[in-house]
């Protein structure tokens, strides 16, 4: 009898969040410490100090916002105008908050997700989840938990767009004919023809959160 082959997207996905976050800060200390370039932006609400740095050849955009007296740094590898022609539809944070309050958001994804983008879906998850999370950085402070649109593991729970309900609020993320972040009822999806394209996605709806858009 064939061996079942294992499914370790759930470990890829956990261990690429870390590594991502423990990176970003990282580099963005060293390139703090070098000097950086500076590509403000004029946005929806107002200018934002954006200052590039390139790190393994790629560009990085650290974007700069102020929210009540406090400063956010937030990493992006688009610059808010190589975003602008994808589309984004208006009153999505409205999807976020729910009637009875916003007790979990999911980030969900087909089991596929992982091997059909090298595992950079993770990469377009984390441009916006590092605004809506817990965590240091987050001005939503929404909890938040990853998962998939099928059964993976039995202490991972299967969600999909119609598990949107009063407390929990749902983006799904996947792979579509066309780029844009929209809505399903009041599940947002976020899209993207390619692995490339799907990262488009992700950061326009992550400057979005951030006022950019």
């Amino acid at each position: 009898m064939a061996k079942k082959k294992k499914n370790h997207s759930g470990l890829y996905l956990l261990f690429g969040l870390i590594i991502l976050v423990v990176l970003t800060v990282l580099f963005y200390n060293i390139g703090r410490s070098l000097g950086s370039n500076k590509y403000n932006y004029q946005g929806k609400n107002g200018e934002f100090q954006i200052d590039k740095e390139k790190i393994s050849n790629t560009d990085i955009y650290y974007t700069h916002v102020f929210v009540n007296g406090q400063e956010y740094i937030y990493p992006f590898r688009n610059h808010p105008e190589d975003l602008e022609d994808v589309y984004l539809e208006e009153g999505l944070d409205r999807k976020l908050n729910r009637p009875k309050g916003t007790k979990l958001l999911y980030t969900t994804r087909d089991l596929d997700l992982g091997n059909n983008t090298k595992n950079y879906d993770v990469v377009a998850a984390a441009a916006f989840e590092q605004v809506l999370g817990t965590g240091k950085a987050g001005l939503y402070k929404v909890n938040l938990l990853n998962t998939y649109t099928k059964k993976y593991r039995d202490n991972i729970p299967k969600v999909t767009c119609s598990d949107v309900n009063d407390n929990i609020a749902v983006i799904y993320l996947r792979l579509a004919s066309e780029t844009k972040v929209y809505s399903e009822g009041d599940c947002i999806v976020v899209q993207g023809e390619d692995a490339d394209d799907l990262i488009k996605a992700g950061e326009k709806f992550g400057y979005y959160l951030i006022g950019v858009f």
